[in-house]
């Protein structure tokens, strides 16, 4: 879901794609995908995608992210192929929006909660090869700060689910605010030590289901959006894409031994160390309990789409809050077989 409100219109994407692209227009078709605003543009029987990135989008991002995919392909990675404008320019400006042009790729994205079994391991080799590709990767990338917790951070958080509450008037929206809270006062006290033992690697930043293009054999055609690639804990991408992906999660359920499965599909390209499978759980509840992205956005914009999403984020709270001491201790077992 776009965070924004688009700047363009048909006769302005008409007038932007033939200036700068030489590209006539002959159907504009709107893409309900992602953070940005995109559009599904028709031509003499080809097809593009136009990006339209929200309106605080670092440059630099959009430069790694080029960057990035060039060199994921070149290792056999499907991925993006961006288009160069009459200039020879990657993006442009329009109205402070950041343009950027891709060639169409044919598949289809599905909705979370839905993938088969297959298609969940599928998703584990290619993350397992992508980290692989970018230990190359001769450009840094910035550090992912969120999962950071400390007795502090968790004051603040708080106080931000705390002000939240003061100003929602939806019951459930509060009582789930409220859990959160529990949650947090829970973990203030914690020693968080084993955050700097964690893996951590080059990645996607963003890794779920909502980023893969499926052909229609049902498996991953591409990867897309890479403008959050950083260098972050490799666990939360699994784990946070697992419970993005997994039927069961929406029962509040976990498969242990298929998590284990999956875990262990990724292992054949990076091994992960004990505080890894340890803290994987914890982690991930860290990070749900303290998020209020969704509810923060109903309340201030009385966006259903986004209260939805925040109810989906909530219920992977719980599930992972229910089980993430059997879990850890499930993860544990595969020290045995290294």
């Amino acid at each position: 879901m776009a965070v924004e409100e688009s700047v363009l219109n048909k006769d302005s994407i008409k007038k932007i794609m033939i200036e700068q692209y030489g590209i006539l227009v002959e159907v504009i078709k709107k893409i309900d995908r992602g953070s940005a605003n995109l559009f599904e543009i028709f031509s003499k029987g080809s097809c593009y995608i136009l990006k339209e990135f929200q309106s605080k989008i670092d440059i630099d991002k959009v430069k790694i992210e080029y960057t990035i995919v060039e060199h994921l392909r070149r290792d056999g990675i499907s991925t993006p192929n961006y288009i160069l404008n009459k200039n020879g320019e990657l993006f442009f400006e329009f109205n402070q929006r950041l343009l950027i042009v891709q060639k169409f790729i044919e598949g289809q994205v599905v909705a979370s909660n839905t993938s088969n079994k297959k298609q969940i391991i599928e998703s584990a080799s290619v993350y397992g090869k992508i980290i692989k590709s970018l230990d190359n990767f001769k450009y840094e990338l910035p550090d992912f700060n969120r999962h950071y917790m400390s007795k502090e951070l968790c004051e603040q958080d708080i106080k931000c689910i705390e002000q939240l509450m003061k100003i929602n008037t939806n019951k459930d929206v509060n009582d789930a605010l409220l859990h959160k809270r529990e949650i947090l006062l829970k973990l203030k006290n914690l020693d968080y030590t084993w955050q700097n033992k964690l893996t951590y690697k080059k990645s996607h930043g963003d890794y779920t289901v909502f980023q893969f293009i499926y052909n229609d054999k049902g498996t991953i055609e591409a990867i897309v959006d890479w403008v959050s690639a950083r260098k972050i804990p490799v666990i939360r991408e699994l784990i946070r894409n697992y419970f993005f992906m997994a039927k069961e999660i929406k029962k509040q359920n976990v498969n242990f031994s298929f998590f284990l499965k999956y875990i262990k599909e990724f292992e054949k390209y990076q091994e992960l160390n004990d505080y890894d499978l340890k803290y994987m759980p914890l982690l991930y509840l860290i990070e749900l309990s303290r998020t209020i992205y969704g509810y923060e956005q109903y309340v201030y914009n009385n966006s259903v789409e986004y209260l939805e999403f925040g109810n989906e984020l909530y219920n992977q709270c719980v599930c992972i809050e229910k089980n993430s001491d059997e879990l850890s201790r499930e993860l544990l077992k595969l020290k045995k077989y290294k």
